[in-house]
């Protein structure tokens, strides 16, 4: 395909497949039956063995206007603290807490102790309204965690379960709040899939005016 594009000179789509030479390896694992977010990430624990890791849940997306991207300040957080578990947060409307993981942190600020987290509180018992913004770095350590945690009522195994037990056993925990200018896009439903494929589509510098046109038309 690459030889393809470079003979026929289409340097606009070579541009956009920079990825493919790049010297990464891609393995996959597949969780064969639904039991928890923590269950999928103890699947990896064979890749990545006793360094540090990355985990990036695919139902969000999180954009930024050009600083610091949100997965560099983790880094540099876990590095920095020496932290068994990094967590990328984000504020959220009071009412909304019940329906994240919501941190209780040690301090304000843009980088905080984290000294513990409620999966899904109700409005009075949420400790702040931080919720996890779907990007995390662990140590390996989480791996022993997620073996030493219960599962829930539904037979599943929770990633913010295993988070509380690192911290029982007297692990660092520290969150990082999405900047003013970064936005978490949710795409785990329909609704919230369309609203921000037209968010992005409506951004593109090429497309984006040709699509608001075709809205006007559309929208009456």
């Amino acid at each position: 395909m690459i030889r393809l594009l470079q003979t026929t000179e289409k340097h606009e789509l070579l541009e956009e497949l920079k990825f493919e030479l790049m010297d990464v390896k891609f393995f996959y694992t597949r969780q064969s039956e639904q039991r928890g977010l923590g269950d999928a990430i103890a699947h990896a624990e064979h890749f990545a063995g006793e360094e540090p890791f990355l985990v990036g849940l695919g139902d969000s997306i999180i954009c930024g206007d050009g600083g610091v991207p949100i997965v560099a300040r983790l880094s540099d957080c876990f590095d920095q603290k020496r932290a068994s578990c990094v967590i990328a947060f984000e504020e959220v409307p009071r009412e909304e807490v019940i329906h994240y993981g919501i941190a209780k942190p040690a301090s304000d600020g843009d980088v905080f102790e984290v000294l513990d987290v409620v999966e899904k509180p109700t409005v009075k018992q949420a400790p702040s309204n931080l919720a996890v913004a779907a990007r995390y770095i662990f140590a390996p350590s989480i791996f022993s965690a997620l073996r030493g945690t219960k599962l829930d009522k539904r037979g599943e195994l929770q990633l913010t379960d295993a988070i509380r037990v690192l911290l029982q056993r007297g692990g660092k925990v520290f969150g990082v709040k999405l900047a003013a200018g970064e936005q978490r896009h949710d795409i785990g439903n329909f609704e919230s899939y369309f609203k921000s494929f037209v968010d992005f589509a409506l951004a593109d510098k090429k497309y984006g005016r040709q699509l608001r046109d075709y809205l006007r038309q559309v929208i009456r």
